[in-house]
């Protein structure tokens, strides 16, 4: 897809060169989104389901958006009719106290990547990477537990800023910048990047 962006903000648009463009970031009841998107959009489509997750500080695209912060929305980018859904919530679906950001989806549309400064949950404004599991096909509620992808071995949370997620085919390795300690290794030069690979269950191995 593209997207129509102005000053690192605008409005998604998706749609091959030549064909038909529709904007997905609309607001509800057709009320214009009240602020721009932000960053690159992350798209999935596979057994006939399409998913495309943006970040946005909008407050109109759905209801209670009281956080002041950006979040991590989705849509079906190919069926208009259906609204958009906010992914950065907590497990009873309330909007999560902090700025989320950086969607990536995992190509079969099951996980999604994120980035998240969220201080009363991790004692630290630094910006964590988080990934959270998504339903099947149609319309649900984006409630459940994320998992924190930037812990050390001890299970303490990054110090420093992480960004840039990806993710794999199937959401098991994530990927991404960061300028923490993560692996024992000392403090990045500026910045570097980490992978972060499955050992068992929900444990993680950091590598950089």
């Amino acid at each position: 897809g593209t997207s129509d962006m102005s000053g690192g903000a605008g409005r998604r648009v998706p749609g091959p060169e030549g064909q038909t463009k529709q904007r997905v970031e609309r607001g509800m009841g057709g009320v214009p989104p009240t602020g721009g998107a932000k960053g690159a959009a992350g798209v999935a489509s596979v057994n006939g389901v399409n998913r495309l997750a943006f970040c946005s500080a909008a407050s109109t695209l759905v209801p209670s958006d009281a956080n002041n912060g950006r979040d991590v929305f989705l849509v079906d980018p190919l069926n208009p009719a259906i609204v958009a859904q906010r992914i950065s919530v907590d497990a009873t679906g309330n909007q999560l106290p902090g700025d989320s950001c950086e969607p990536k989806l995992s190509s079969d549309g099951t996980r999604v990547v994120f980035s998240l400064s969220a201080p009363s949950l991790f004692s630290t404004p630094a910006r964590q990477i988080v990934r959270k599991d998504l339903p099947g096909a149609g319309k649900a509620l984006f409630t459940g537990q994320f998992l924190p992808i930037t812990t050390t071995s001890t299970g303490q949370v990054a110090t420093a800023d992480s960004s840039e997620p990806t993710i794999n085919q199937d959401g098991s390795v994530v990927a991404f910048t960061s300028q923490a300690n993560l692996d024992g290794l000392g403090a990045p030069f500026n910045r570097e990047v980490f992978v972060s690979l499955p050992i068992s269950g929900n444990n993680r191995l950091i590598q950089r």
